[in-house]
């Protein structure tokens, strides 16, 4: 891991809804204005599935 760049990892995450890519984003909005890097580390399949309908799964990094 690089200085400023933080790592989520989901992989305890069993259920989540569409509010969780809202929570994602949001996340990635702050590390920006930090200046920081953020990337996600297994990302559950139903929100890699809705982050897919959205067509956002191109702005969620993965680590």
């Amino acid at each position: 891991m690089q200085p400023g760049e933080q790592i989520f990892d989901l992989a305890q995450v069993e259920d989540a809804d569409s509010s969780a890519v809202a929570v994602m984003l949001a996340w990635l909005r702050v590390a920006s204005l930090s200046r920081s890097t953020l990337k996600f580390a297994h990302i559950p399949a139903g929100v890699r599935s809705l982050a897919e309908l959205y067509g956002v799964t191109e702005l969620l990094p993965l680590a």
